[in-house]
């Protein structure tokens, strides 16, 4: 029972990072119907036509990127990045049985600060009137909320100790 509580962490935490990637990874994060289907996520769009579907590139070069939309990107990942690095280091402390919990602790939180500020930096400048959120988007929040659940199940663990 002792170990329950370090693992249920473990795994909300990958889930929660799972949705993260999955978040990045796809192209719905807002739709929008002009005189086509459209739907866009953080590197491509797609347009809906007669029933097929055409994606493209959002931008050619790295240097096309938008400084806003070049953050919204940039916190995502860093957001995944630090996540990946406190479970690993999680996973370590669990199996090597050292208490680790302050350096997963401020990795955690940091992951839940970028990611949320990624999100509400998307939302900010790209939907509006025109522009809905769309699954992508949505689950990004979802994963970022079961980060925000396996760093208070993290406090929990370092408050039994």
């Amino acid at each position: 029972m002792a170990n329950a509580l370090p693992i249920a962490c473990i795994l909300v935490a990958c889930v929660g990072v799972s949705l993260l990637i999955s978040s990045v990874a796809t192209n719905n994060w807002a739709k929008y119907t002009i005189l086509y289907k459209f739907h866009e996520g953080l590197f491509t769009k797609c347009i809906n036509f007669k029933g097929s579907e055409v994606c493209n590139k959002l931008y050619k070069d790295i240097g096309d990127v938008p400084a806003k939309f070049a953050g919204v990107i940039a916190l995502m990942i860093l957001a995944i990045i630090f996540e990946v690095l406190s479970l690993i280091v999680k996973i370590a402390g669990v199996l090597m049985e050292k208490k680790l919990d302050i350096a997963v602790g401020v990795m955690q939180l940091i992951a839940v600060i970028f990611g949320a500020a990624g999100l509400s930096l998307y939302a900010k400048n790209y939907l509006d009137d025109t522009r809905d959120a769309d699954w992508s988007y949505i689950i990004g929040w979802l994963g970022v909320s079961l980060l925000g659940i396996s760093l208070v199940l993290l406090l929990l663990v370092f408050m039994r100790r």
